[in-house]
């Protein structure tokens, strides 16, 4: 102790002196490996196919190869198919699909909470691959309903 301060010695030797000064974990950054999976496509990817709206305008579709350990619910087709039953008008503002294809960072934390099933912005959706390891139930009961539901989506 320092005895003019009352404070420990061992103080100042931290070197941050912000508002997050007692907080040890200000320096980490967020994890998402689905954003990495996005931010990683290469710009020169070619669309995989188009869904033409009104105007001469279309929906350009992208699709990721599967990495090892992954599965895909549906096709392109199966996307198609939904763009077609949807009014042109809610399609307006949509340019881009990516049906991803999964990454390894994502196969480990595949039965974590940070599975999502997609994400979208203001003009593109993306749509994350299924991990197989989240086709396997090993428990001894039933889940709960909850559960159930998210599989059966």
């Amino acid at each position: 102790m320092n005895a003019s301060t009352n404070k420990p010695q061992h103080a100042h030797r931290s070197g941050r002196s912000n508002m997050y000064s007692e907080s040890k974990f200000t320096h980490w950054a967020r994890f998402d490996p689905y954003e990495g999976e996005r931010a990683s496509l290469p710009p020169t990817l070619a669309p995989t196919a188009r869904f033409a709206l009104n105007r001469g305008e279309s929906i350009k579709l992208y699709e990721v190869p599967l990495y090892k350990g992954f599965v895909r619910s549906f096709t392109l087709q199966d996307v198609l198919g939904v763009l077609a039953a949807v009014p042109r008008d809610f399609l307006s503002a949509l340019r881009e699909i990516y049906l991803l294809g999964g990454t390894a960072k994502q196969e480990k934390n595949a039965l974590g909470d940070l599975y999502r099933y997609g994400a979208y912005g203001l003009c593109e959706i993306h749509l994350y691959a299924f991990p197989r390891r989240r086709l396997q139930w090993r428990r001894k009961g039933l889940p709960k309903p909850h559960i159930l539901h998210e599989y059966a989506r």
